[in-house]
């Protein structure tokens, strides 16, 4: 498994067919480092047999932090190539009721493990 750092703490690697891009505790993602990220998030689908995304959010990140747009940003862009089902683990529930159950056309869903998440993003549709 290859990683990548597209921002500072924000890696990008790939497990089980999906596109893992972790985000740490206070992370900043300004519209430089949203650039990286999406760039390498894209090319990463291109060179590889991808077929869903996942954003691990670690503990103190929110689905509302402003940079997390950038990474919804990626995600439909993703559709185009392939990307099926986006999967979102967090550890703030209380915001996972706003995330949509679907984003132009690719499934989405919450998890409360990174386990749990591969596992849903593996099965069949």
């Amino acid at each position: 498994m290859s990683e990548f750092e597209a921002a500072p703490g924000v890696t990008v690697t790939v497990e089980q067919n999906a596109v893992v891009v972790t985000l740490p505790s206070g992370v900043n993602i300004d519209r430089q480092a949203a650039r990286a990220i999406n760039q390498e998030f894209m090319h990463t689908i291109r060179s590889e047999d991808i077929t869903g995304a996942l954003t691990i959010l670690e503990p103190g990140v929110s689905l509302s932090n402003p940079g997390f747009k950038h990474v919804e940003d990626a995600a439909v862009a993703g559709y185009s190539l392939g990307v099926q089902r986006w999967a979102v683990v967090t550890d703030n529930f209380s915001d996972a009721d706003s995330f949509p159950d679907h984003v132009i056309g690719i499934e989405t869903g919450v998890f409360e493990t990174k386990q749990a998440a591969l596992n849903w993003l593996a099965r069949e549709s």
